[in-house]
């Protein structure tokens, strides 16, 4: 029983049968083997990595790892079942479901698992190998369903929002939520890292309450506008509803766009307000009426409020005016008027900035298109993100479409083309110099998206399979990585515990813990940290309450020091601080230091960081001295 119950003693054996039905088994057998493998590995991952996490039973014998129910059993099932369908002797039916039972036995007498845990093991695996074969045989018609149409939009939208809205309403603050929504609650003309509309979103969205849904909700309702947008524009340019259905799906199922429909940052505003710049800057072109230059220029300036990024829609519009017919416009006053329409929008940062030694501007340039020595490796890293922003083969597929519409005598073709390829590059050239963000050339794909969508929605032959199989693989990535920060499915651990650790969506977990911890016992008059971030995070877990700074000698120049702060002399403090933080001697700070405390993060059993806090009384302000490095980083 043990030896069965061993995978090394199978893996061999198994993987030898396999082949040989792969080899000699003709047609019949390289159809089973390869359904027995996705069944196999579709089994394997969702019984391993979302039904035990989600049931959460220990094993018999105890252990860290989960028990119900049986990988073991659900496997060998879902080989089973498959061999059977496609092998319907007696001899090899009984065969394989023997063997199946023999192991999921042996499981139970090796204490690994419950009786109840290798029955819905066995039922799982034999549900999804239903699922496989069911497939299988509709795989045809599947391919021949028309998916892109507008019922079916409607329906895949609003099944998106739904599975949003549950990941906005359970997923924790990302610490850079955490910091605007601190800014949503100072509201300014501008800030030190920022405009300020994404402040302004989070600030009316909150007047309903403050949990993490109604910080994000703007988001939620941002990706359905845009959707919107997407669709009319579509139309407009190429008069095809499959093309503007497929341009809605893309929009919204990019990895980039996924993440960003959850994560409330200046590109949820900045996206929207690119959009519909685009939008009746098209109308421009479509009608000729002059009146939406000014409309352009409105949203222009709105766009420009929400991040920097969005001043690259000038010399894309100028690019797709001097290569075209519609370069007449440039001889009139109304593309001038339109922007000093976006300048007077805009004024609110201009101020802000004129009257703090404009901070803002030279750090977003510094950050942005910093000095450094030219390195090929970081265009290369450049390139390796934007593939994975717009999944690899939409990328490639999609940047096959611009770079041939950038020479098309098509306006509709060529307006694609120059409103994303431009940006790409910019941000292509600046790589070479300085370390940038997956997300600095987002704006790109809303033009680069129509490109796509009609270059390849009513293809045929292998371009509609590379197509097809492009998108697929698009949701799959998309949900799969959504999937993961709700529920931890990719099992990282397994191959790596830095992985683990190392993990982003981990940024989602453990301050609601912090927040508490910080609250038990004697409540702090403020909360210091070594991170603008982190005392963001303690802010919004303490519900708010608790006055939360950085600590000067450390922490990188934020917008945490030029907000007044509150006489602080001789009241009681927690300082909080991350493992590998240098939070130096901040207990020096207090006349009375009291005991460091950790609290560790676990997640899948693995230890992700450790908070440190003290709670120190009779505050004497050596922590919070003026920074006085740089404020330029």
């Amino acid at each position: 029983m043990p030896l069965l119950s061993n995978s090394g003693f199978w893996l061999l054996p198994l993987s030898a049968g396999w082949v040989a039905l792969m080899v000699f088994g003709g047609g019949q057998g390289r159809k089973t083997g390869l359904l027995l493998l996705l069944a196999v590995v579709i089994t394997d991952a969702v019984c391993g990595n979302v039904l035990k996490p989600l049931f959460h039973r220990m094993r018999p014998a105890g252990g860290e790892s989960f028990s119900f129910p049986s990988n073991h059993a659900a496997n060998m099932f879902a080989a089973a079942a498959i061999v059977s369908y496609f092998w319907k002797k007696p001899f090899v039916r009984a065969a394989v479901f023997a063997l199946a039972f023999a192991v999921a036995c042996s499981r139970v007498y090796t204490m690994s698992h419950y009786p109840s845990d290798v029955a819905a093991g066995a039922v799982a695996g034999i549900f999804f190998a239903a699922v496989v074969i069911t497939i299988s045989r509709k795989w045809n018609d599947i391919l021949n369903i028309k998916l892109f149409n507008l019922r079916n939009t409607i329906f895949f939208v609003g099944l998106l929002t739904l599975w949003r809205v549950f990941l906005c309403a359970t997923l924790q603050l990302h610490p850079d939520e955490a910091y605007y929504w601190l800014w949503s609650r100072h509201l300014a003309l501008s800030y030190y890292d920022h405009p300020p509309m994404v402040a302004y979103f989070i600030s009316a969205t909150t007047l309903a309450g403050g949990a993490e849904i109604w910080v994000r909700l703007s988001g939620i309702i941002v990706s359905i506008a845009i959707s919107v947008v997407a669709w009319r524009l579509a139309k407009q340019l190429f008069n095809d509803e499959k093309v503007a259905a497929a341009s809605v799906w893309l929009i919204n199922i990019y990895p980039l766009t996924m993440a960003g429909a959850i994560l409330i940052t200046p590109d949820v505003p900045a996206f929207l307000f690119w959009a519909l710049t685009l939008y009746f800057f098209w109308q421009i072109v479509r009608t000729g009426n002059p009146s939406y230059w000014y409309v352009t220029g409105l949203f222009f300036g709105l766009g420009l409020l929400s991040k920097y990024t969005v001043v690259l829609f000038a010399p894309c519009a100028l690019l797709f005016l001097l290569f075209t017919g519609e370069r007449r416009w440039l001889k009139t006053v109304h593309p001038y008027l339109a922007a000093l329409v976006s300048a007077a929008v805009f004024s609110p940062v201009i101020i802000w900035n004129s009257a703090n030694r404009w901070m803002s501007f030279t750090f977003q340039l510094s950050h942005g298109m910093g000095g450094q020595s030219y390195s090929l490796a970081r265009f290369f890293e450049y390139l390796g993100s934007q593939l994975m922003v717009a999944s690899p083969f939409l990328w490639i597929g999609g940047m096959a479409a611009v770079c041939m519409y950038l020479f098309s005598r098509k306006k509709e073709e060529l307006f694609t083309a120059m409103m994303s390829l431009p940006i790409l590059a910019f941000f292509a050239y600046s790589s070479l110099k300085k370390h940038g963000e997956a997300n600095w050339p987002a704006l790109a794909y809303f033009g680069f998206t129509f490109a796509l969508a009609h270059f390849f929605a009513g293809s045929k032959g292998l371009k509609k399979l590379f197509w097809q199989g492009s998108v697929a693989f698009c949701i799959f990535i998309s949900l799969l990585l959504t999937l993961h920060a709700r529920f931890g499915v990719l099992p990282l651990e397994k191959y790596s515990r830095e992985l683990a650790v190392i993990d982003a969506t981990n940024w989602f977990y453990g301050y609601r813990e912090l927040g508490a911890a910080i609250q038990q016992g004697q409540r702090p008059d403020f909360i210091m940290t070594p991170s603008h971030q982190l005392s963001a995070q303690a802010a919004y877990y303490t519900g708010g309450s608790i006055p939360a700074l950085t600590d000067r000698r450390i922490a990188r120049f934020s917008q945490f020091d030029l907000w007044p702060e509150p006489e602080l002399s001789g009241k009681s403090g927690a300082y909080v601080y991350v493992d590998g933080d240098n939070a130096g001697d901040y207990a020096s700070c207090f006349s009375r230091a009291g005991n460091e405390n950790i609290l560790p993060v676990m997640r899948k059993g693995i230890l992700v960081r450790s908070y440190r806090y003290m709670l120190g009384s009779g505050y004497r302000g050596a922590c919070n001295g003026q920074n006085t490095e740089n404020i330029i980083k």
